[in-house]
């Protein structure tokens, strides 16, 4: 995952798998009462797992420098095939073909539109496209594809060094002319930021005059992914709305609360499925410290970017200077656990509600024999003496004293 523009885009995607290696993490849930903190908790499983500590503010940090998953950069790869198939056809004058791939690749390329590099992607698609359809004669499309590829991408040289005479011609006539305009209505959620063209006009709702013809919108607000949409303008449009999608985690690994004790399932899944994304890891370890039967005690999930994401919850406890150690018999447990659960650990009892603990062991008047004795003996006095005054159904004898049965 990285913020590329094409060229680097299709070859990052091409030799990705070569590079490939296993890269891991560590996420620490404070809980209610931590046996260890959480900072110690996270150095210790990273050790034992070869892990990077820290994985939330990694991912931070990659999604602040614009990263963007892998699966969408290879998006620009199968555009890129799609358009260089039918460009090889357009040179061994299969022109139908060509017009096909070329048209296909450009609809490819409309989810690129918001992505870095993604607008310069549609531009040189839409040229070739545009030369092709006015070879086949189709003048007015030609002109309005070939206007749009220039006015995403004014920089594009189209020389007779690249192109043929006849291409280069019919571009410069495209871009020469000036078609009709008409007043539009920009609509979308939340007053979007729009680009038109490449061109930032402000927020919606927005009322411009576009020209006749072809055009794309890139949409963008805070809480909704981020939308391009390739629209056609009119003479008889009056309004255009751009609909957006609810980002989904849009906001979990800003939500310090997302990895707490007492966060729900979906709330935790939604933190650890970005760390995974954003962070670039095949693993992430989410842990806890707490204190069980008033010892220290691990807890911890190993989770994976596939779905199910998660192990179930596993417990190490542990003496408390032996923290290296529960980690090292934490991992091990974990990594021969199977992933088919949801991120359980921040709602887990153990760690939501807590126990008291003492960090030098348990409690040393529990372990005393005679006090278990004695007070059983109590209770169990008690208990008869009320079971006899509960049941007697006699009255309780009357004792008098007569003076005269004693004599001097």
């Amino acid at each position: 995952m990285r913020r590329l523009g094409l060229g680097s885009a299709v070859v990052a995607v091409l030799i990705g798998a070569a590079d490939a290696r296993a890269d891991r993490g560590v996420v620490a849930v404070p809980s209610a009462r931590s046996a260890a903190p959480a900072a110690d908790v996270v150095t210790a499983v990273g050790r034992a797992a070869g892990a990077d500590g820290d994985a939330i503010a990694r991912a931070r940090r990659a999604r602040a420098a614009g990263a963007v998953p892998v699966d969408e950069l290879a998006a620009f790869a199968q555009v890129a095939a799609v358009a260089a198939a039918g460009w090889r056809a357009y040179l061994a004058v299969d022109i139908e073909f060509a017009a096909q791939r070329l048209a296909a690749a450009r609809a490819g390329a409309e989810a690129l539109l918001s992505l870095d590099g993604g607008a310069e992607v549609y531009a040189d698609v839409s040229l070739r496209l545009g030369l092709v359809l006015a070879h086949l004669g189709r003048g007015a499309e030609a002109a309005e594809v070939l206007r749009l590829a220039h006015a995403l991408d004014p920089e594009r040289a189209v020389t007779a060094a690249e192109f043929s005479p006849d291409g280069v011609e019919a571009f410069e006539a495209a871009i020469a002319a000036r078609p009709a305009v008409k007043g539009v209505e920009i609509v979308a959620p939340a007053r979007a930021d729009l680009t038109i063209d490449g061109k930032p006009v402000g927020r919606a709702p927005r009322s411009l005059e576009l020209a006749v013809g072809q055009h794309v919108i890139v949409a963008r607000a805070d809480g909704y992914a981020p939308r391009g949409l390739a629209v056609s303008v009119e003479p008889t449009t009056e309004r255009i709305e751009v609909e957006l999608e609810a980002r989904r985690g849009a906001d979990a690994l800003d939500d310090d609360l997302a990895l707490s004790a007492g966060a729900a399932e979906a709330r935790a899944g939604a933190a650890v499925a970005d760390a995974l994304l954003y962070a670039e890891l095949d693993e992430l370890y989410v842990v806890a410290s707490v204190y069980r039967g008033g010892q220290p005690a691990l807890l911890g999930q190993r989770c994976v970017l596939a779905r199910p994401a998660c192990t179930a919850v596993v417990e190490i406890g542990h003496e408390a200077d032996g923290l290296d150690a529960a980690a090292r018999a934490l991992v091990e447990r974990l990594r021969g656990a199977q992933p088919r659960y949801g991120v359980l650990l921040p709602a887990d009892p153990r760690v939501e509600r807590g126990e008291r603990g003492r960090p030098g062991g348990s409690c040393r008047l529990c372990k005393r024999p005679w006090l278990y004795v004695g007070g059983g003996a109590l209770v169990a006095a008690l208990v008869t003496t009320l079971v006899i005054v509960a049941t007697s159904d006699e009255p309780a004898p009357v004792v008098t004293v007569d003076p005269g049965d004693f004599t001097r």
